[in-house]
């Protein structure tokens, strides 16, 4: 559940949408995530195509400019609610069957891993808070220019092979990220304290 009662001195307890939270430090697909936390994901699907990228696309993928690539473009819900949105590229040439997957229903890190080889292994996040785009916002249903969570994400497989690129739009009002960070551990922290006399 995705609510919690909140009391307030004087006036009663009520009901209060809670954040649901990503642990960013784990590298697996939204569905995943949420069943793991006992939450209900589903998925809508706006678009799923070949297309030719934009150029910072192709680079990111280390693919060349002419080179088509699986575009995906889904709304994400947690127990009925609307969430996020999930724009991601795959490169044509190695994911085209994903174009006959049902991305609604199934959890995409699944299918590649059980049907695709692709094991992801490791990625690369940026996170900001954004002022939301208008079309965007219309689909998240908030208001234009609202402060939304950002994400540009690239996913690596197990061969260090880059497989996806693509970013993500949250409401900061439903969703937050943990994050965990370790010292590796035959790794010894150090500094430079600079004395003036």
């Amino acid at each position: 559940n995705i609510s919690k009662l909140v009391r307030t001195q004087g006036l009663g307890t009520f009901v209060s949408e809670s954040r649901i939270t990503s642990k960013n430090y784990q590298l697996n697909g939204f569905s995943q995530d949420m069943k793991r936390q006992g939450l209900k994901p589903a998925s809508k699907v706006l678009e799923l195509s070949a297309v030719l990228p934009p150029q910072d696309v192709s680079q990111d993928l280390q693919i060349k400019n002419n080179e088509a690539v699986v575009f995906s473009k889904r709304l994400r819900f947690v127990e009925d609610k609307i969430i996020g949105l999930d724009i991601s590229y795959f490169p044509f040439s190695r994911f085209s069957g994903l174009l006959d997957e049902d991305l609604a229903n199934n959890s995409l890190y699944e299918l590649l891993i059980n049907k695709y080889d692709t094991i992801p292994t490791r990625s690369f996040y940026q996170i900001k808070s954004v002022k939301c785009p208008r079309e965007i916002a219309g689909l998240l249903q908030i208001a234009p220019h609202e402060p939304v969570l950002f994400l540009s994400e690239i996913v690596y497989d197990q061969n260090e092979i880059i497989f996806e690129c693509g970013s993500e739009y949250y409401r900061g009002d439903r969703y937050s990220f943990n994050i965990e960070i370790r010292k590796l551990k035959d790794e010894v922290l150090t500094g430079i304290i600079n004395k003036s006399e």
